[in-house]
């Protein structure tokens, strides 16, 4: 089985992830609570149950004359219930009734990360300084 990443990677990522909780656990009792909270996820998971599901073989998109189209979507929960398959199945069929594509599109969701307040004030900061910088270089 060919696995992208070195057993030291996974397991640094994982250990990075609990410190983190240990972090952002104000109490050692909040930890335990994640701690146990990772063990019911895990139990929940039968490789037996999981694995056929994740080798279902996926169309390829093989054909030089149809790119991948992307639809980008900001990341929200409510989307981790979605089955996007009759959707692109039924965005398909209407630009190719429209003339717009073939029977082979390729589609594709990606996912971005929620703008946070912070990074939306930053970004506002940025912008007033560099307009208050611009400003007192003219007048310099």
């Amino acid at each position: 089985m060919y696995y992208r990443h070195s057993e030291d990677s996974k397991r640094a990522w994982d250990k990075g992830e609990l410190i983190r909780y240990i972090r952002i656990s104000s109490k050692q009792e909040d930890f335990a609570k994640i701690w146990r909270w990772f063990e019911n996820v895990f139990e929940e998971i039968s490789n037996l149950d999981e694995h056929p599901k994740a080798l279902n073989p996926r169309s390829p998109c093989t054909d030089k004359d149809d790119p991948i189209h992307v639809l980008k979507l900001t990341h929200n929960p409510l989307w981790d219930n979605v089955d996007f398959g009759p959707l692109w199945q039924e965005l398909g069929e209407v630009w190719e009734e429209h003339g717009r594509g073939t029977p082979n599109l390729c589609f594709l969701t990606s996912f971005a990360k929620p703008t946070s307040m912070g990074y939306q004030l930053n970004k506002n900061n940025r912008d007033i300084f560099k307009a208050f910088h611009s400003k007192i270089a003219a007048i310099v």
